[in-house]
């Protein structure tokens, strides 16, 4: 009985500890068990090479992969296992799996392809295309072959959340596809979303993000190295695109990364900053010559990123840095370039000023929700094509070809895209919901009556197992998983924490044995 007491009392603090680090947590869907015996039969009708997943294996130890039940025996699980677009077939013995939930992805599929409906914007279908024919043929939007010789363009719309659903699971698979189609162009439209996973809207202003900006530059190399470094560096890439970016919305996180491409457009609304703050960055935090050192190091490796598309990196630094002050005139065509004081007569045009440390100079509260201020510099078309940041301002697919030059002899290529990045956005939001259904389990987790050893044993066996799924998840989907939104301090920490979780529990069962 005493250790009946003291084994209810330490789940109690093992769930308090999980909900402090998780707060009111993420998600997954419980979704009831399927028959582990039913048959596959009717499942060998159809393509395999292009059926969307819909099974879930569950390992022992937390591990899972999604994909398709093939085969089942007494002993063994016959596994295609489906990653993006890629897609491997395995055995698995049935000893290694706690569990296997069939069509555990229908329901969300159906979910999200309805609410994707409607969505897409007439000057976008072309951005927005389907997946590639079944029989891998490269064909244009049309589905019609494409003759030689014609110039081939490959146009994506990365939406949604920067790092979130644009991160390095879906570029990776992106730039796979465009390894197969081998194009002549690349436009990539940074269309992300301005109301955040909330359905708030996303609110720049730099005050008290910088640190979630500057992670998210981090992300924005990793992304340069996958996609830009890739197609110059690899030789299956036998033809080097000409990489463009069109800019819709382009801010915080995600405004770092058009700076690597040499060719950038935008469209009539267009906006590109949020990214300011920089030089407040690690404020209270050591002494002020180690605060610069590391500002000065995240600035130097934003910069690298316009330096690498060949644009000035004045620019990003006045995106960037608060007391800086940058004006520009036009001289014969060229820009000239003013810096760190006011502009000293009417033909100079001031991009920023220093009203984030002169109050005479500050932005009003007005102008800084619409992003016309000049505290912080953030870019719209027309200032854009004024410096020479950009090349022109299309709305529009066939407007933005023209001013590309690219008026015949081309065809728009039908990609996976679509597909890959839908399919991950999925995944993210599903990845979530299950951590916050796992953690209700967990906290759920009782000893059963009539008490004693085994029952208490199985009962944290039950939530190792759970802890082991968290992580499992954990690990699949950490570059996408935000730890402010999901009140955790960190995908490390995170995980970290549940280890001790996991070997408090052993400790107690050790001692419960004794």
């Amino acid at each position: 009985m005493a250790r009946s007491r003291i084994w209810q009392a330490t789940c109690t603090v093992v769930a308090a500890a999980l909900i402090g680090v998780a707060g009111t947590a993420w998600p997954v869907n419980a979704q009831p068990k399927g028959d582990s015996k039913s048959g596959q039969k009717a499942d060998q009708k159809i393509d395999l090479a292009t059926s969307p997943k819909r099974d879930l294996i569950i390992f022992q130890s937390g591990k899972q992969v999604e994909g398709i039940v093939l085969e089942e025996t007494d002993t063994t699980v016959k596994f295609l296992v489906i990653v993006g677009s890629l897609r491997s077939e395995t055995t698995y013995s049935k000893s290694e799996i706690l569990d296997i939930k069939r069509n555990e992805f229908k329901t969300d599929d159906a979910k999200s392809d309805s609410k994707d409906k409607g969505k897409k914007d007439a000057d976008d279908k072309p951005m927005a295309a389907a997946s590639t024919p079944d029989d891998g043929r490269i064909v244009d939007i049309n589905n019609k072959p494409i003759p030689a010789g014609t110039l081939k363009i490959y146009a994506v719309n990365w939406k949604g959340e920067f790092g979130r659903d644009v991160s390095k699971t879906p570029v990776k698979a992106m730039v796979d596809d465009i390894a197969r189609i081998q194009p002549d162009v690349l436009i990539i439209k940074f269309d992300f979303d301005r109301i955040n996973q909330d359905g708030q809207e996303i609110d720049y202003w730099h005050e008290g993000n910088q640190g979630t900006v500057y992670q998210d530059l981090e992300k924005a190399s990793e992304l340069d190295t996958l996609l830009g470094d890739r197609m110059r560096d690899d030789p299956n890439f036998k033809v080097k695109p000409r990489q463009v970016a069109w800019i819709r919305t382009a801010m915080g996180g995600g405004a770092f990364m058009p700076f690597v491409f040499p060719e950038i457009y935008y469209t009539s609304d267009g906006l590109q900053g949020g990214i300011g703050g920089l030089d407040q960055l690690f404020k209270g935090v050591g002494d002020e010559v180690a605060q610069r050192k590391q500002q000065s190091l995240r600035l130097a490796r934003a910069s690298g990123l316009a330096e690498k598309g060949g644009h000035d990196k004045r620019i990003l630094r006045a995106m960037t840095w608060g007391t800086y002050i940058l004006s520009y005139r036009v001289i014969g065509g060229k820009v000239e370039w003013l810096e760190d004081r006011m502009p000293e007569s009417p033909e100079w045009f001031l991009l920023k000023d220093d009203g984030l440390a002169v109050e005479a100079h500050r932005d009003s509260a007005q102008d800084r929700v619409r992003m016309k201020g000049n505290d912080l510099l953030t870019l719209d078309a027309k200032t854009a094509f004024n410096i020479g940041f950009s090349n022109g301002t299309a709305d529009s697919l066939d407007e933005l070809l023209g001013k590309m030059d690219i008026t015949r002899d081309y065809a728009v290529v039908k990609t996976k895209s679509p597909e890959i990045f839908r399919e991950w956005h999925r995944d993210v939001n599903k990845a979530e919901a299950d951590i916050r259904r796992l953690i209700r389990d967990y906290q759920d987790v009782k000893v059963r009556q009539p008490g004693g050893y085994t029952e208490r044993t199985a009962a944290r066996g039950q939530q190792k197992s759970l802890l082991r799924q968290i992580q499992s998840i954990v690990l699949r989907y950490r570059e996408s998983l935000d730890p402010e939104r999901l009140r955790i301090p960190g995908a490390d920490q995170f995980l970290n924490e549940i280890d001790i979780m996991i070997n408090r529990i052993d400790q107690e069962q050790q001692l419960d044995k004794r």
